[in-house]
């Protein structure tokens, strides 16, 4: 049973941010929610320096998910139901979904290796690096003690 276009989410590293923004909107008309990804099994490679985006795109809107009673359920679109068990087939698939993330992500790849400039912002992913360490100095600034206080 397809219950249709979620909102769309983006786990995307800070550098794609707006590109991967850009082309959801170019795309479906619709404004993405881009997030830092999550450590999760999708991401097994985050921090090496590869790129990610698109570890979670559509899902089931968080007000049907309640009415159903759906657990959140990150990289399956939110049918928790169905969910690495038996149930997990084409049939609870959308295929209007698949086919729009399909356009997202050949729109992201052929935006990428077309661009006479590079789509991406480094001094994002410079920025949202730093973000860590300054927490841990600001901690460690109130410790009279030790660093890892």
């Amino acid at each position: 049973m397809p219950l249709g276009h979620g909102i769309r989410r983006g786990d995307v590293d800070g550098e794609v941010d707006g590109f991967c923004k850009r082309v959801i909107l170019d795309v479906t008309g619709k404004k993405a929610r881009g997030i830092r990804p999550m450590r999760a099994g999708d991401y097994s490679f985050n921090h090496i320096g590869l790129t990610s985006m698109y570890m979670l795109m559509s899902t089931i809107p968080e007000e049907i998910r309640r009415e159903k009673g759906f657990y959140t359920v990150g990289g399956c679109a939110g049918n928790s139901w169905a969910w690495h068990t038996e149930n997990d087939t084409l049939e609870v698939a959308d295929p209007e979904v698949l086919l729009t993330d399909i356009r997202i992500y050949v729109a992201s790849i052929y935006r990428i290796l077309n661009a006479y400039i590079y789509p991406f912002d480094f001094k994002r992913w410079s920025e949202d690096s730093k973000r860590p360490f300054r927490s841990i100095n600001q901690r460690a600034r109130t410790c009279s003690i030790s660093i890892l206080c």
